[in-house]
């Protein structure tokens, strides 16, 4: 008796697992998810996995490429790559979501045979996963929300504050930089605005916000202190109605 595997079915399967391995990867780092980059990340993935399988490598190095070659290849298409630090953080989380995810599946499936099917696997990793990033988003609710924060800029202003962990905060710039929010009134030196993005907030009006890019981001934390150069700084106004505990709202990827 010999099976006859499909390499469509297989690739649409790796595509599978990727995404939502990336969409847990999102979670895990506490960042906003973005779609048509997981989308291209996964693909990628999934393409990388395939040229492995038909060329017929040992099992081995399959697997010691994919859990390297693939997982940088899917942090750099997928996230934006913000420094060295943040970049390996990000490789570390897609680690963590496969071996999390696969174990998952391989656990089932030594137990249910059924389970090792290509279409249970696709319905079982869609049902999983976003069950688990919910609960990971849960938990990162949990974590603490108010940041010391040093801004520091080209003219030599430096600037002290209270900053904001906001993941839902999807601001980016064209080059997929994640932008922070500073109150305006806080920039006493001339401003140098290079860069101007629209918006729309749920319940609010939308429209533009300029800003411009901040020579150093430093981010106080309870592990020590987060260090980012070159940081995308857009300028609003708060109601002075509103008491505010903070002054800044940060990206979570700079956390």
């Amino acid at each position: 008796m010999q099976a006859e595997l499909y390499l469509e079915d297989l690739l649409l399967q790796q595509f599978v697992w990727d995404f939502w391995i990336l969409t847990l990867a999102c979670a895990i780092r506490g960042m906003s998810f973005r779609f048509w980059r997981c989308f291209a990340g996964a693909m990628g993935g999934a393409i990388l996995w395939m040229l492995l399988l038909i060329t017929f490598v040992p099992f081995w190095i399959h697997m010691c490429t994919v859990l390297t070659v693939g997982i940088v290849v899917m942090a750099v298409i997928a996230f934006p790559v913000v420094s060295l630090r943040n970049y390996i953080k990000n490789c570390g989380a897609i680690l963590a979501g496969g071996l999390f995810l696969g174990g998952i599946g391989t656990f089932l499936g030594n137990r249910i045979p059924v389970v090792n099917s290509i279409p249970v696997q696709v319905i079982l990793i869609s049902v999983l996963a976003p069950v688990t990033c919910v609960i990971v988003r849960r938990l990162h609710k949990k974590r603490k929300l108010f940041y010391p924060v040093k801004i520091e800029f080209e003219d030599g202003e430096v600037i002290h504050t209270i900053g904001l962990l906001d993941t839902g905060n999807c601001l980016r710039t064209e080059d997929g930089e994640g932008v922070c929010l500073l109150e305006s009134r806080l920039r006493k030196g001339q401003r140098q605005d290079t860069f101007h993005i629209p918006y729309s907030c749920i319940g609010d009006a939308s429209g533009v916000v300029s800003g411009e890019y901040a020579g150093k981001l430093i981010v106080f934390t309870t592990e020590g202190t987060e260090v980012r150069k070159n940081v995308p700084i857009a300028y609003v106004t708060w109601s002075a109605k509103e008491k505010k505990k903070y002054e800044m709202i940060l990206q979570g990827e700079y956390v």
